[in-house]
């Protein structure tokens, strides 16, 4: 079963709620197809910019919602203006896998130690509430990856807290290749580094120490070095 079919099997106890169900898919049977789809952040963007309702919920296409996922997500947003749900790994990933590394969001939000060391949450299992969505200016296309920890800051920031809910539950496909994994994280190296000069005290100082390679380079080793 499709993620897109697994939401709107998930919608179905939500028709009486729900003013729009939008769900950008760049698969032959989009709902919404073009140019705009080049990245995964311009389709989250466009499809917050085709919704009607009043509220946002995020999900990634290689993960599977839990099937009551959408309408506990709905009674998360009844509550709260900005949540975050709980990454389950066990249902998608062998055992090798999951001993690869830790798999955060399972018992609460995501720490961090650089940055604004402000909670955050991965956008595969999110939601918030469309007006302060656009009030902060969606997500960042400009980043490489970890857009939704700037997103998260940017949010809190206006002083919005994002609040964890563990029974909004996606079950999450992790990276398996040696390949995946050194490229995820050269990925998160370098987005650790711009987030810590966009939101750091002393991003700027610390960043005139280091050399970082520019975030669309793909080559350097060092990279995944610095980042693992």
């Amino acid at each position: 079963m499709s993620i897109t079919q697994r939401i709107l099997e998930s919608a179905q106890s939500q028709w009486s709620k729900l003013t729009s169900l939008v769900i950008v898919d760049d698969e032959p049977l989009s709902h919404v197809e073009g140019p705009e789809l080049q990245a995964e952040l311009a389709a989250r963007n466009v499809g917050a910019g085709r919704a009607r309702g009043r509220w946002l919920a995020f999900c990634d296409a290689d993960d599977v919602v839990a099937r009551d996922w959408l309408s506990r997500m709905c009674a998360a947003l009844e509550c709260h203006a900005f949540v975050a749900g709980r990454f389950e790994g066990r249902l998608l990933n062998d055992a090798r896998t999951l001993r690869s590394r830790p798999l955060e969001q399972q018992d609460g939000l995501q720490a961090a130690t650089m940055g604004a060391q402000l909670s955050h949450a991965g956008a595969g299992n999110m939601g918030i509430h469309l007006d302060l969505f656009a009030q902060v200016g969606g997500f960042d296309s400009t980043m490489r990856c970890l857009e939704d920890t700037d997103l998260s800051w940017r949010v809190q920031q206006l002083g919005v807290p994002l609040q964890y809910h563990p029974d909004v539950v996606v079950h999450v496909r992790l990276r398996s290749t040696l390949y995946g994994m050194l490229r995820q994280g050269r990925d998160y190296g370098a987005a650790h580094a711009e987030l810590q000069r966009r939101h750091g005290v002393l991003g700027e100082q610390i960043l005139s120490l280091i050399h970082i390679s520019e975030p669309t380079r793909r080559t350097p080793i060092s990279y995944a070095v610095f980042c693992l």
